[in-house]
Parts: C-alpha cells; structure tokens; sequence
C-alpha cells in the first residue's frame, strides 16, 4: 500500500480540502442552513394526521390526553431521577460543612421542583379530560 498511493495516506488535511468537502457534502440532515428532509417532513405529517384522526372520537381524545399526559409525566419523572442523582452525588462529594448544606438544599430543590411540575402535568391532563367529555 504504501509503495502504491506513498505519502498521500498518511498526511492530514489542508483547511481548504476540508472546507471545499464539506461544502459539497454538508453530512446528513445538515444542507446549507440546517432544514427537515422529506422523509421526516411526510413522516410528521402521517403522525399529525393519524392523531387527528384519533381526537375526532371522545374515547380517542381522552386516549390521546392521557398517553401525551403520561409520556408528560415520564419524561419529567426520568429528568428528575437524572438530576437527584447528581446531586447526590454532590453530596458525597462534598468536603466540609457548606458543601454539604449546598448539596442538601439542591437536592431538596431538586424534589420539589420535580414533584410540583409532575403534579402540574398530572393535573393539566385531568383538566384536559374533564373539558373533552360532556
């Protein structure tokens, strides 16, 4: 191999080989200013319209409330178990009294927060769902 193509395998890039790349192959997803493929764009669509076509029903608009409720509640539930790990993390780190005060009120921070705002999805849902059935 080496005797074939010599230096040209093992030498690095100019700037302007590298720039006159990547403006001919900006990568995947990523043309000139960002943007949506059309595969994704018709994929939106297909999920907007088959929503859509559940919530014309009453069992289906109480279905749909309650999967993007509980989807809500889930997502907020993992984010809040992420983030109370870390600051008990923090607090098995900490090195002196202050440390330690900080870790606390970060993780007591950390639960209300997290309880308050799955109990404000949960109830936005309910609400939702008392308003959809007569």
């Amino acid at each position: 191999m080496a005797g074939i193509a010599g230096p040209l395998y093992n030498r690095a890039p100019e700037a302007r080989e590298v720039r006159a790349v990547a403006s001919v192959h900006p990568g995947p997803g990523l043309a000139k200013g960002g943007g949506m493929r059309l595969s994704t764009l018709l994929f939106a669509v297909l999920v907007i319209g088959v929503v859509l076509a559940i919530v014309r029903d009453e069992v289906g608009r109480v279905a749909v409330i309650v999967f993007v409720t509980g989807l809500g509640a889930t997502v907020g539930g993992l984010t809040a178990i992420m983030a109370l790990f870390q600051t008990l993390g923090a607090f098995g780190e900490a090195r002196g009294l202050a440390a330690h005060v900080e870790a606390l009120a970060a993780t007591a921070v950390v639960l209300v927060v997290a309880s308050a705002g799955m109990l404000g999805v949960l109830f936005v849902g309910a609400q939702l769902v008392q308003w959809s059935v007569p």
